[in-house]
C-alpha cells in the first residue's frame, strides 16, 4: 500500500520595524492582513519604547523583537539607525537563519531597517516581496540619511522583489513610471469581523434615531507637518465658524502643550489619547469623522499617493466621513468616484465650516456616505489579501 507523505507547510517571515502591541500605522496595517492569515508565519520587528502601546493590540503571529536595553539607548540607535544597519543585519540574520522561511515579506516605511532586511536575504538567497506603505526616495531630500539609502538602495530592492505591492493606484502608477516594473496593488485591509459588526451596529442606530443635542466632529491619529499638519490648523480656525452646539473631538500622541505649539489647540476642541477599542467607540458615536490631508508645505507626492490607515477604522464606524484634501490626491478621487466620503477640496476654515453644516442639515448623505463605505470596506476584506499572500508563499 502507498502511503503519501504530508508535505511540509511553506513560511512567512514578515520583516516590518513596526509591529503589535506599538500603536502607529504599519502596525495596524500588518496586524489587520495577518490577522486573517492562515498559513505559517512569524515576524521581525522593532521595540519601540517611545510609542504608546496598547495590551489589547495583540500580534498575528509569533513575533521576535530587537530590543535595546533600555530606552536612552532606543533613542541613541534610532537617530543612527543608518550607521548602525550592522545590528539590524545581525538580528535579521539570526531569525533567517534559525527559521529558513520560504518568503520574505519586506514592509516601507523605515529605510535601514529594510536595506538591511534586503542585503541579508540577498547574501542567504531567500525570495522576497515588497510592500510600500509610503514612497521613500522623494519624501527625503538629499542631505537627509534615508535619503542619501533611497538614491543607493531603492531601485535595487525594486528589481531584485519577487513581487512588488502599493497600497494605491496613484501609487502604483508612480512606481510603474519610475521603474517600468510590473507593481500589484495590496491595499489597505479591513478584518472581515469588524465588517460585520460596523454594519450591525450602523443598522441597529438607525433604528434608535439621533438622541444628543450636540453635533461631534472627531478626528483621530498623528498629526503630521509632511502629511495634514495645515488642514488641521484649517479645522481648529473653522471652529469658530461653527455653531455652538458642534462640538469638535481630537485623540491624537500629543499632549495639550504640544498641540499649542503645533497651532492646533482651540480652548473648545477636546483633546485626548485612548486605546484603540475606546477610540472606535468614540468614531462610533460621533456624527462626522475629519479624514484631512495636506493643501501645502508638505510631501505632496505623498498626498497624491497615500492612503492614510484611520481610513479603515473610519470605513466601518457607521459615520460619515469628512475628506479634506487636495483635489489630485487619491483620497479625494477614491471618495468621490466611490461616494464613501463627503469631499471638500478648498483650502479654507469656510470651505470646511460649510462642509461640515451640510452633513448636519442632510441627514439622507450622511446615510448615503455611510452605506458607500461599508461597501469599500468590505472591497478591503483581509481575507482576499492574505489568501493571495498564501497562495504566493506556496508556489515558492
Amino acid at each position: 500500500m502507498e502511503v503519501k507523505t504530508k508535505q511540509k507547510q511553506k513560511s512567512l517571515m514578515i520583516i516590518s520595524r513596526s509591529f503589535p502591541p506599538f500603536v502607529v500605522g504599519s502596525s495596524i496595517l500588518m496586524s489587520n492582513l495577518f490577522d486573517s492569515y492562515e498559513g505559517e508565519a512569524k515576524a521581525l520587528a522593532c521595540w519601540q519604547y517611545q510609542t504608546k502601546i496598547d495590551s489589547g493590540f495583540t500580534t498575528p503571529c509569533e513575533t521576535f523583537y530587537l530590543k535595546m536595553p533600555n530606552a536612552f539607548l532606543q533613542r541613541v540607535f534610532d537617530r543612527f539607525q543608518h550607521k548602525l544597519m550592522f545590528i539590524n543585519r545581525l538580528f535579521i540574520r539570526k531569525h533567517l537563519k534559525k527559521h529558513r522561511p520560504d518568503l520574505v515579506f519586506f514592509v516601507y516605511p523605515n529605510a535601514p531597517f529594510l536595506v538591511a532586511a534586503y542585503q541579508v536575504c540577498r547574501s542567504m538567497r531567500i525570495p522576497y516581496v515588497l510592500q510600500m506603505h509610503d514612497l521613500w526616495e522623494e519624501n527625503y531630500s538629499i542631505e537627509h540619511p534615508r535619503g542619501a539609502l533611497a538614491r543607493k538602495w531603492e531601485a535595487q530592492i525594486y528589481k531584485n522583489a519577487l513581487r512588488r505591492f502599493s497600497m494605491t493606484k496613484i501609487q502604483q502608477a508612480h512606481y510603474k513610471n519610475k521603474y517600468n516594473l510590473p507593481i500589484d496593488i495590496l491595499p489597505h485591509t479591513i478584518r472581515p469581523e469588524r465588517i460585520e459588526s460596523g454594519l450591525a451596529d450602523w443598522k441597529h442606530r438607525q433604528k434608535l434615531g439621533q438622541s444628543s443635542k450636540n453635533y461631534t466632529v472627531v478626528y483621530t491619529g498623528n498629526i503630521s507637518s509632511a502629511m495634514n499638519l495645515d488642514a488641521i490648523r484649517q479645522l481648529v480656525l473653522a471652529v469658530d465658524l461653527l455653531p455652538p452646539e458642534v462640538k469638535v473631538k481630537m485623540f491624537v500622541n500629543f499632549n495639550e502643550e504640544q498641540c499649542r505649539n503645533l497651532g492646533v489647540y482651540h480652548e473648545l476642541i477636546e483633546y485626548d489619547w485612548l486605546p484603540i477599542s475606546k477610540v472606535q467607540e468614540e468614531m462610533r458615536e460621533a456624527d462626522v469623522l475629519f479624514l484631512p490631508l495636506s493643501f501645502k508645505n508638505a510631501a505632496m507626492d505623498e498626498v497624491k499617493t497615500v492612503y492614510a490607515t484611520k481610513t479603515l477604522d473610519y470605513l466601518v464606524s457607521g459615520t460619515p466621513i469628512l475628506v479634506f484634501s487636495p483635489s489630485d490626491s487619491f483620497h479625494s478621487i477614491s471618495a468621490k468616484e466611490k461616494g464613501w466620503g463627503f469631499v471638500v477640496t478648498k483650502d479654507s476654515p469656510k470651505a470646511l465650516a460649510d462642509g461640515i453644516n451640510r452633513l448636519r442639515n442632510e441627514t439622507d448623505l450622511g446615510d448615503s456616505l455611510v452605506s458607500a463605505a461599508f461597501e469599500e470596506a468590505e472591497s478591503r476584506n483581509a481575507i482576499k489579501y492574505a489568501g493571495q499572500i498564501n497562495q504566493l508563499v506556496n508556489t515558492i
